[in-house]
């Protein structure tokens, strides 16, 4: 288990009350006007995919888990049974829903085959599917992160390098010839699974009502300021108990009216969850999740990079939040905790648990109003750009108080 991840009942907690009354005033109501639930007279199908139907003789094939996911009506509730699925992505259709057993994992990574250089100094591998792609973002110095694609040895990310060749190689690091398709490294693979990731996203598309809940997504080959969850041009999403880990831009990217709940979103290249509402409502509630360890690229500090990032969003109604951030514990990101940035206007961020990242722990910056209180921040740095003398603190927000504080 890496560190840092908490327990099931630590995520859940927090919420109970608030469900319980929230179920208490439903009862309530429902009594006074004499009425009760009803069952949907359109039921859900549901549909049990297996590792075999999508890597048959455990070869997994592309494409091979949307073909049985459009072979079914829209609105269909899906069963994954455990197993990795390589290379597998979905566009979902409106109302689908997604759940995984436990051991269900999607990746965007394949294997391949490391081929040791005739000189005897590095080791090679082809992969075809990254050439072309398009390059986006800021790195520091000598990094290639925003080249879409990940190599990993035995598990572990090497960081991708700009360099002349591999003979600048070191260990540790990848070099990728956009011409050729090739990747180089120098530490030995024997023994161990070389991974190329490779597919963009696992989850995208314009659906609204897609729930998702209880897999693994994992290292996909998502551009910088997308996610490998990808529901910017969807609505009413609902990502629930998934975990999302090494992906290479966004773990998970927030559309209208998206829930992200009880989730662990970690080792992530740029950015955990992130998202923009381009100037219009987002109505998003992030609540319970576990935002740790983001930023394992080469980004830049002064462009993007940390836990959570939102960006250019208003409320629907004034009197209610655009953007709900509550109850999470975020922790050892490179870059800020929890971020909101140009242009959001009604924000509600309370009850979270900031402590050990690398910059600020709440950063509300260039936006107008915003309810922050109630939150636990500990032993974060306020530089915003290397080497300028972070400064470390450790508060807590007042409780009750709008805070004017902003960086």
């Amino acid at each position: 288990m890496r560190a840092g991840i908490r327990s099931a009942s630590f995520r859940h907690a927090h919420r109970a009350l608030a469900l319980g009354v929230v179920a208490a005033t439903l009862l309530a109501g429902l009594a006074i006007l004499g009425a009760a639930p009803q069952p949907s007279s359109a039921q859900q199908v549901e549909v049990e995919i297996t590792h075999a139907q999508v890597c048959p003789a455990g070869v997994c094939l592309p494409g091979a888990l949307q073909a049985l996911v459009d072979a079914e009506p829209a609105g269909s509730a899906f069963r994954i049974r455990a197993g990795l699925y390589r290379e597998q992505s979905v566009v979902p259709r409106d109302d689908d829903s997604f759940a995984g057993d436990p051991g269900a994992i999607l990746s965007g990574a394949r294997e391949v085959t490391p081929v040791l250089d005739s000189g005897g100094q590095f080791w090679t591998v082809a992969i075809p599917e990254l050439i072309g792609r398009e390059r986006h973002g800021v790195c520091d110095a000598g990094a290639a992160y925003d080249y879409p694609g990940q190599l990993f040895l035995g598990g572990m990310l090497l960081f991708q390098v700009d360099v002349a060749g591999p003979a600048e190689l070191q260990p540790g690091q990848w070099h990728f010839d956009d011409v050729t398709g090739v990747g180089s490294f120098v530490d030995d693979p024997s023994g161990v699974t070389v991974e190329a990731s490779v597919t963009p996203h696992a989850f995208s598309g314009a659906a609204s009502g897609v729930t998702i809940r209880d897999l693994v997504v994992e290292r996909y080959a998502n551009r910088a300021q997308t996610g490998a969850v990808r529901g910017r041009a969807g609505s009413n999403w609902l990502v629930q108990d998934v975990e999302i880990r090494d992906n290479n831009g966004y773990g998970l990217e927030v559309g209208p009216g998206l829930r992200a709940l009880d989730s662990h979103v970690h080792h992530n290249g740029l950015i955990g969850i992130g998202g923009t509402g381009v100037g219009s409502p987002l109505d998003v509630l992030i609540e319970g999740n576990e935002i740790a360890f983001n930023h394992n690229g080469g980004f830049s500090r002064d462009w993007e990079r940390g836990g959570l990032k939102i960006t250019l969003t208003e409320p629907s109604d004034p009197a209610l939040p655009t953007l709900i951030l509550r109850g999470n514990h975020v922790h050892d990101n490179d870059g800020p905790g929890l971020w909101t940035d140009a242009g959001v206007v009604g924000v509600l961020i309370e009850g979270n648990t900031v402590e050990d990242n690398a910059n600020e722990g709440i950063k509300h910056e260039i936006s107008g109003q915003a309810t922050i209180r109630d939150n636990d921040i500990a032993r974060t740095a306020a530089a915003s750009t290397p080497g300028c003398g972070a400064r470390r603190s450790s508060y807590r927000t007042a409780p009750t108080r709008r805070s004017r504080e902003t960086r």
